[in-house]
């Protein structure tokens, strides 16, 4: 039955190419154009009058919203009765828009507060609104232009082209300011204090006397081995150790004295780990009146 049912299908199969045996096209259809993005990524910068006038298509029985900046939903099309297309400028407020068909999916447009004239002035009492990265330079900005990325998505700012000669600082509110660069500095942040722990000489950890400690230990570097020896020794300042032999994997609370501690962990295949701790004495305040 198998072997019946192959052959036919073969048989068929070269019935159908029998008038193309020549190379002749079975059907010619005219030239359609196709535009293909594979590098640009969400959102589609609106950022020119022609651009705002490109359509989006929509079939029969399809709904079309868009979601607004400030996140008012409309309906552009409801169960259409036929196909048709949508202009971009039925997007009438700068920001990011989402557009979502109930068919094909959602996408996202940024578009500029400029065609609207709510960009702003690019001053610190106006900050222009910026949605895509390009806008700096279309605008020609200069020393002092103050700009928010407020409307822009998380990588908006990764995409912000500079113009060349400037750099960027931040600003009160959220805001940054373009100003010249001598130096070729692109971005410069206010100093922010950075507190760290490093494995250079000196305590490798430093706490107050109130608080108690739990100290981790494993007898097999913390593979869970449930039997593994382990030997925790905390050294203090006076030097009298204290001594505890243990198995396994946990970790035990320990009230530590002001100074200077040394912390080891021997594990059962000989190796050993050590940290040292100190540990400041808790404040004492007195008030006088």
């Amino acid at each position: 039955m198998k072997t019946s049912f192959s052959l036919l299908s073969l048989a068929a199969l070269a019935a159908l190419l029998v008038p193309c045996a020549h190379g002749d096209p079975l059907a010619v259809s005219t030239d359609l154009v196709y535009a293909l993005d594979t590098i640009a990524s969400p959102p589609r910068a609106v950022k020119t009058a022609t651009d705002l006038a490109q359509t989006a298509s929509y079939f029969a029985g399809e709904t079309v919203t868009a979601t607004a900046p400030d996140g008012t939903v409309l309906t552009l099309v409801s169960d259409a009765t036929s196909d048709g297309t949508l202009a971009l400028s039925a997007l009438n407020a700068g920001g990011v828009w989402t557009l979502a068909n109930s068919n094909q999916g959602t996408a996202t447009f940024s578009v500029r507060h400029s065609f609207f004239g709510t960009l702003g002035d690019g001053t610190a009492a106006s900050p222009a609104k910026l949605v895509d990265g390009d806008e700096l330079v279309d605008y020609a900005a200069g020393d002092g232009y103050v700009f928010s990325l407020a409307d822009g998505d998380s990588s908006l700012f990764a995409a912000l082209a500079i113009p060349a000669g400037y750099r960027i600082e931040e600003t009160d509110g959220g805001a940054w300011r373009l100003v010249t660069s001598a130096n070729g500095l692109q971005y410069l942040a206010a100093e922010v204090p950075y507190p760290f722990d490093s494995r250079q000489p000196g305590p490798d950890r430093r706490t107050r006397e109130s608080k108690t400690l739990p100290v981790a230990y494993s007898g097999d570097n913390w593979r869970f081995g449930y039997s593994a020896a382990a030997t925790l020794t905390l050294t203090p300042p006076s030097g009298a150790a204290t001594v505890m032999n243990l198995s396994g994997t946990g970790a035990l609370p320990f009230k530590f004295t002001p100074g200077e501690w040394t912390v080891t962990l021997a594990m059962a295949d000989g190796s050993t780990q050590s940290a040292v701790l100190n540990i400041n004495g808790d404040a004492f305040t007195m008030i006088m009146r």
